[in-house]
């Protein structure tokens, strides 16, 4: 393997002692000159018409500074991160489509004055009937919560390749399941924040929490009805976002506009119920499933059925229709495979991407393999590498797997683990099982697929990084500091960073659907490429030679094989480009080799993304037969991520999401009030997540693969190592108690039904 003077080695989050000393500046934490609160008013009904609002009271109250509605001010234009998606008035005046949709809003010289303000305003509603299922409200007579929405179907995508008719006819066992997963929310630790302040010449500047601030300004503005250029998106840190604070949000629009009127900043603080209950959540799914399989295990044939659901409006909730089958057919071959999906209306909350959008795929899939291998006779791990992809093959969406660790991936899972010693042979109530997973490393998102970065030296020597990418704590500051000092050959202190500002940096896709190290890694590699080129052509000049003659080592330039052994530092370098008016400048664009959708149509086929990662995941259980409690002991993963340009970044990731999915599989739960459509899960009291008691052992390894387009060998470093956690874990219970869990979050009063369904069939 190469070797490389910063890249591939553990390098500390160059941030990490600012956010541990406290003294990162969050959203919340800014306070501007003059700054006034914002406080929304919402929605007491799931779905209802707006007859009137009477805003008097609340405009007569001193230290009211403005009050905005529908009415007053209506955005220019509905939110939705595809044309033929834009169904959200960020201030509706027409009707509500779930609990907490905001009504009106207000400003005023602190929050006691905005909050008694908010209680002053007087809306008039006539209540519709509301619907919170997506089965129920795909059914005829369901009441249509968007009147051009017929059984409320947001969104609809076909996939069907090769015959698989025929291809069952040709199976010698058809196996068929249903599976569903509910509600899952983001649980971001940052409570919500957006602040906008409203410059005179018409500029709206705005901090908030966004991973897509290229998409959030191009949202505002829309919504706003001004020129690209009149909204600035500054960067700031972030708590986490985990997928969910990727749209333009209702408050986002309703501050700039407060901000406008007033020609003050505004500020809006969600409350954490806020942030639970009105944020964003992932979509409930619904998949029932058949595959058909010959006697030695191959897979002849996969049918699914899927029904989502968006919640109030579709958001970027409808991505989750059609990215499991992009994995799905990534990652075991299946010669003929039809998947039929539906995103559905519901009056809950707005359903949007979540970083492990396709954890349920995975799950459904590697639980029935684990069934199909026990009717055939077949070890789990057999099965998988029988049917388990190569790198170089083309999948049957047309794509190609240019870099693949599956199968080495699963091996030495079974090896690490003592696999063939341990399945269904440990002691009473525990159990071993095994998911893979895969993840794709960035998708077609259009002019957006692409990013550039772009690198300016001074005079000194030293130089600033320019780049669109976003990081919400993952290391991405850290990774692009490290190619460009790698590239450069000079140390990364030397190198400031200018982050994810639309005002400064160049177009990138932000961190989002994977692409932070494929996209924007490769643009900062280019920029940094481009600029030790022009470096080099400058210290030739200067020796009066080639720039294959000059070499440069500890920041000095130095002629090759000459006896005079003075060099010339690169300050010099870079100030004698200054002189003759061609300074240092690097620039990088990496553009993903992707090939777009035609979405009108519904043909998705191609190669929708630049790579593939992938992984497997073991799990060890205990079962409590008498409580229902399962309880995780052991988790170990094999991660194919290319090559780690961060080491121990690369393992926090894995860390994260093995943790994240054991919440997803065991303990995150929301429920919903029936009859007012209020969530009840609505805080970290009642919404329970797991804490460090309940974080298993935890062994990861690397898998390096060098994929070739990515920087370095580098791809997606996490997700696909780690999605076969859910799976793991829910087959390591069939293997402990001899029940197969189909529903989850998996529940002990679930666990003790299967096991009291599973003793009376064997009466």
């Amino acid at each position: 393997m190469k070797k490389y003077s910063t890249v591939g080695k553990s390098t500390p989050n160059v941030y990490g002692s600012i956010k541990a000393r406290g003294l990162a500046r969050y959203t919340g934490d800014i306070v501007l000159p003059s700054m006034l609160y914002g406080k929304v008013l919402r929605s007491p009904y799931p779905h209802a018409k707006i007859l009137n609002i009477d805003t008097s009271k609340a405009e007569k109250l001193y230290g009211v500074k403005a009050v905005v509605t529908g009415k007053t001010d209506p955005p220019k234009m509905n939110f939705g991160i595809m044309e033929w998606s834009r169904d959200h008035c960020l201030l509706p005046c027409d009707k509500v489509r779930y609990y907490g949709e905001e009504v009106a809003a207000v400003a005023a010289i602190d929050e006691d004055v905005a909050e008694e303000a908010i209680e002053l305003i007087e809306v008039e509603y006539e209540e519709l009937p509301a619907i919170f299922d997506p089965i129920e409200a795909m059914k005829e007579g369901a009441p249509l919560i968007h009147d051009d929405k017929q059984g409320n179907v947001a969104a609809h995508y076909i996939f069907d390749e090769g015959n698989v008719e025929e291809g069952f006819s040709q199976s010698d066992l058809i196996c068929e399941d249903k599976f569903s997963v509910g509600v899952i929310s983001h649980a971001c630790p940052e409570p919500y924040v957006t602040l906008a302040d409203y410059d005179p010449t018409g500029k709206f500047n705005l901090w908030l929490p966004t991973q897509c601030p290229f998409q959030t300004r191009q949202g505002m503005a829309n919504i706003l009805g001004v020129k690209l250029n009149d909204v600035r998106i500054h960067n700031v840190f972030k708590g986490a976002t985990n997928g969910g604070r990727s749209d333009t949000m209702p408050s986002l629009y309703i501050a700039a506009v407060l901000s406008r009127r007033v020609g003050k900043p505004v500020k809006i603080t969600f409350t954490r119920e806020e942030t639970q209950a009105m944020g964003r959540d992932r979509v409930d799914q619904y998949w029932t499933i058949r595959i058909g399989v010959k006697k030695d295990g191959t897979i002849m044939a996969t049918d699914m059925k899927v029904v989502h659901s968006s919640g109030a409006y579709a958001s970027s909730s409808v991505v989750a229709l059609w990215v499991p089958i992009m994995e799905h057919v990534a990652i075991y071959r299946s010669p003929n495979v039809r998947y039929d999906a539906r995103t559905i209306y519901t009056n809950r909350t707005i359903c949007s991407m979540m970083r492990t959008h396709t954890e349920f795929e995975p799950m459904v899939m590697e639980t029935e393999l684990d069934k199909i291998a026990e009717e055939l006779g077949l070890d789990p791990v057999e099965i998988r590498l029988k049917n388990a992809v190569k790198s170089g093959e083309v999948l049957s969406d047309k794509a190609i797997v240019t870099s693949c660790g599956l199968s080495n991936s699963i091996k030495l899972a079974a090896e690490k683990t003592v696999w063939k010693e341990k399945r269904g042979k440990m002691r009473p109530n525990r159990g071993i099982g095994m998911g893979c997973g895969v993840m794709v490393s960035g998708f077609y998102l259009g002019f957006r697929s692409g990013s550039t970065s772009f690198i300016k030296f001074d005079d000194s020597g030293v130089c600033t990084l320019f780049s669109g990418n976003v990081d919400s704590g993952q290391g991405n500051e850290t990774m692009h500091l490290q190619i460009a000092a790698n590239e450069l050959g000079i140390p990364m202190e030397d190198i400031k960073l200018v982050f994810a500002d639309t005002e400064l940096c160049f177009q990138d896709p932000g961190n989002y659907s994977m692409t932070s190290t494929m996209i924007s890694g490769n643009a900062t590699r280019l920029a940094a490429i481009d600029a030790r080129q022009k470096l080099f052509r400058e210290a030739a000049d200067m020796f009066n030679t080639s720039p294959d003659q000059v070499e440069f080592r500890g920041k000095v330039f130095y002629r090759k094989r000459s006896p005079i052994k003075e060099g010339i530092p690169i300050a010099n370098v870079c100030r004698m480009a200054y002189r003759k008016g061609h300074p240092i400048l690097g620039y990088g664009d990496y553009r993903g080799r992707m090939d777009p959708t035609d979405w009108i149509n519904g043909k998705y086929y191609g190669q929708k993304g630049c790579s593939y990662s992938y992984g497997t995941v073991v799990a060890e259980v205990e079962v409590d037969i008498e409580t229902g409690r399962v309880d995780v002991l052991d988790l170990t993963e094999f991660n194919d991520c290319g090559y780690p340009i961060n080491p121990i970044a690369v393992e926090g990731q894995m860390d994260g999401t093995l943790i994240m999915l054991l919440g997803h599989t065991l303990f995150e739960r929301n429920v919903w009030d029936t009859k007012t459509g209020r969530k009840r899960t609505d805080s970290f009291r009642t919404y329970k997540l797991p804490t460090a008691l309940d974080i298993p052992n935890v062994d990861k390894s690397i898998i390096e693969t060098i994929d070739p387009d990515g920087p370095y060998g580098a791809k997606e470093p996490s997700l696909g190592g780690g999605l076969g956690a859910t799976a793991a874990i829910i087959n390591a219970i069939y293997d402990a108690v001899g029940v197969r869990v189909k529903n989850y979050p998996v529940s002990s009063e679930e666990i003790l039904r299967l096991l009291s369904e599973k003793c009376s069939n064997s009466v």
